[in-house]
């Protein structure tokens, strides 16, 4: 907004018997589009944070919170009817269920877990090994006993879990680390009864145990800047306050931009 003075000032360099209120008006709207466009919009605004992650920062970090690898377990799963059937000569069939269900558990490490990014996905690559457990109870052509069984010997694959970010609070992103590589991992059982000596595919661990990790992954702005003023005095403190955050995967890591 063009100020007392600069009225003042048009006022002397046009002498007001020479104008009418008019033309005065039109005079200082044309000095004051004058002014706006030399000094830019009045409280314009624009990205003034601007905060790149490498991938290297976050490697360090993923190897300070798991330095043995990022794991995850399933207790508990109940599974729903007969999981095997088996047909004994003359006899006819038998079945098993997994029970109870307090007995099964799911066990999933990913080891050496590096980050890397790749089609606009933060993603954790290592190596991947799964076990299983349970206990399985047969019923059915004379047969009403329990067995223990167990992977053997466990899953071992490639895998990747991938970063899910939500909803920034400041510079602080929940996320979610969950397995998506392989897409359908299943652990199959080995029992020890003569009757039953494998059940396949039974166990879907991706679904049981395959979130690895969740927290906050903060992006490590302070809360307030410090600016110096001039001579001895006491430092200015500035909260930050960052407006609409935008958070995006860049090939080399993350990059965070906000008002």
């Amino acid at each position: 907004m063009i100020g007392r003075g600069l009225w003042l000032l048009l006022l002397a360099a046009s002498p007001a018997a020479a104008q009418s209120a008019a033309d005065q008006q039109a005079q200082l709207a044309a000095a004051t589009a004058r002014l706006n466009a030399a000094t830019g919009r009045p409280f314009a605004t624009s990205r003034r944070i601007h905060v790149d992650l490498d991938n290297r920062v976050l490697s360090t970090w993923l190897a300070a919170i798991a330095p043995n690898g990022l794991r995850s377990s399933a207790t508990g799963t109940a599974v729903e009817g007969a999981v095997a059937v088996r047909q004994r000569p003359l006899l006819g069939s038998f079945s098993a269920t997994l029970a109870p269900a307090s007995a099964t558990r799911l066990d999933l490490t990913l080891a050496n877990p590096r980050i890397a990014t790749a089609r606009d996905r933060l993603t954790v690559t290592g190596n991947l090994t799964a076990n299983a457990r349970a206990q399985a109870r047969l019923f059915g052509a004379g047969l009403d006993q329990t067995a223990a069984c167990r992977t053997d010997p466990p899953v071992r694959e490639r895998g990747v879990a991938t970063f899910d970010l939500g909803t920034a609070t400041g510079t602080r992103y929940p996320f979610t680390l969950r397995l998506t590589t392989p897409d359908n991992l299943r652990a199959s059982l080995d029992c020890e009864v003569a009757e039953l000596r494998r059940i396949e595919n039974v166990l879907p661990i991706n679904s049981l145990a395959g979130q690895l990790a969740d927290g906050i992954l903060d992006i490590g702005l302070s809360a307030d800047v410090r600016l110096p003023t001039p001579g001895a005095g006491r430092p200015l403190i500035v909260p930050l306050n960052p407006r609409r955050p935008s958070l995006r995967i860049t090939p080399a890591g993350l990059a965070y931009s906000a008002d």
